[in-house]
């Protein structure tokens, strides 16, 4: 909404005012007037002015009074505040997702992976609270509410909607890339070539074959530790997606919208189209009626008798 700043305006007249009433209160009275009405009139004036200067200082110091919020506006609180909550910690889990992937020579995988479970839990539970907080949005209108505050509070939601839609999209994909990882990974992660080696030099000890075989059961949990966290993505992804289908409900209904007031204002655009021809057709009609041809021969006669008056006139002076 445009507006224009009128503050140094407004302080020029305030002082104005004040220097007058000031001038007044100072003057002397005139004989004539009676000391009663110049004790009441300064008196009102004093009190018109301490309320002027309250309310001034009310309005100067932001002491102004405050709207109850309306019942919605908790819910979309906390729905802007849950969609924070969830920036935050799907970006903590996209560094816990790099850290994973990397080569590591100790055993700080298996914490690695419960950090990842319980993350991915805790996002999939803030996307259901939000989802909850978003619906209570638009239900349970009061009786007396009008249809522009009711269109106010369906924005709002689609809005919100939007973007935990976005939001989830981007979770899914995270997830989905850290899956793609671990399956690629899984499958580099080959046994050492240990029996190739066995079957080319027989003369091995006992000790390097202890060796292999704590190699290989130590691949294998590292597989199985893999396999089950692809198993809590896959989970977490399948959880999600009814999230995700709430919520593109509500964008696609959003699209709906935008939709009609794309076809309404091409409805517009045509009828203005024809009210203009409409107008200019009316206008045409309005130069050729009849009063206005009445009116340009009237015109033309009060010209024309102008004209001769002026003629005759001449004539006379001339004589």
């Amino acid at each position: 909404m445009a507006h224009r700043d009128l503050t140094n305006k407004f302080r020029e007249r305030r002082s104005l005012i004040n220097r007058r009433q000031q001038h007044l209160l100072s003057t002397k009275p005139d004989s004539g007037i009676s000391p009663y009405l110049v004790n009441l009139f300064v008196g009102s004036s004093q009190k018109l002015r301490r309320g002027h200067e309250n309310l001034l200082r009310s309005v100067e110091e932001g002491s102004a009074t405050k709207l109850p919020k309306p019942a919605y506006a908790e819910f979309v609180d906390k729905t802007n505040e849950l969609t924070q909550q969830l920036e935050l910690k799907m970006e903590f889990l996209q560094k816990i997702h790099t850290r994973r992937l990397m080569v590591r020579f100790d055993e700080s995988e298996a914490q690695q992976d419960h950090e990842i479970d319980v993350l991915t839990r805790e996002i999939s539970v803030l996307f259901r609270h939000s989802e909850s907080s978003l619906q209570k949005i638009s239900v349970n209108f009061p009786p007396n509410i009008s249809t522009a505050d009711k269109q106010v509070r369906v924005n709002i939601q689609r809005s919100l909607a939007s973007r935990l839609q976005d939001m989830s999209g981007r979770f899914r994909k995270i997830q989905r890339e850290y899956m793609s990882s671990l399956q690629l990974q899984r499958g580099k992660s080959d046994p050492f070539d240990l029996d190739d080696g066995f079957q080319s030099k027989k003369s091995h000890s006992i000790v390097d074959s202890s060796q292999s075989m704590a190699f290989a059961s130590m691949d294998d949990y590292s597989i199985q530790a893999r396999e089950r966290e692809i198993q809590r993505i896959a989970k977490s992804i399948v959880d999600l997606s009814t999230v995700f289908k709430d919520l593109a409900n509500m964008v696609i209904d959003q699209g709906t919208i935008v939709d009609c007031i794309d076809y309404n204002m091409d409805l517009v655009v045509t009828r203005m189209e024809s009210g203009l021809k409409e107008l200019y057709r009316a206008e045409k009609y309005q130069n050729n009626s009849r009063s206005t041809r009445c009116i340009y021969m009237l015109l033309m006669l009060i010209s024309l008798c102008f004209c001769i008056l002026v003629l005759k006139h001449a004539g006379t002076y001339r004589a």
